[in-house]
């Protein structure tokens, strides 16, 4: 996104990054055939690269989830604990604070 738009979505809206390693991300994409930029002779490498140029702006959401192989009610139902998580501490602080998910 570019940085007009990141900065309407940090003024404006909570921002989520699902951050997976790179075999699972691969493993997901190549399920479908609509990811032009992974039609090549090696889309794991083209992935990896995406990551390095991204993960920098993906670092900036204001929560974070390791995603991983687990039913999606698994990963949802932490999405919601940590938003609302960070909504609480949002209404005790009265300011914003970057949170990840806590490691079990």
């Amino acid at each position: 996104a570019s940085p007009r738009t990141r900065a309407v979505i940090a003024r404006s809206g909570i921002s989520l990054w699902l951050d997976a390693p790179v075999a699972l991300l691969l493993q997901r994409v190549m399920r479908r055939d609509n990811r032009p930029l992974l039609k090549t002779d090696d889309p794991k490498a083209v992935l990896e690269r995406l990551l390095a140029q991204r993960r920098a702006f993906y670092a900036e959401a204001d929560l974070k989830i390791e995603s991983r192989d687990a039913p999606h009610e698994a990963v949802v139902d932490e999405i919601l604990a940590l938003l609302s998580s960070y909504l609480a501490g949002q209404e005790r602080a009265g300011a914003p604070a970057r949170q990840e998910q806590e490691k079990s």
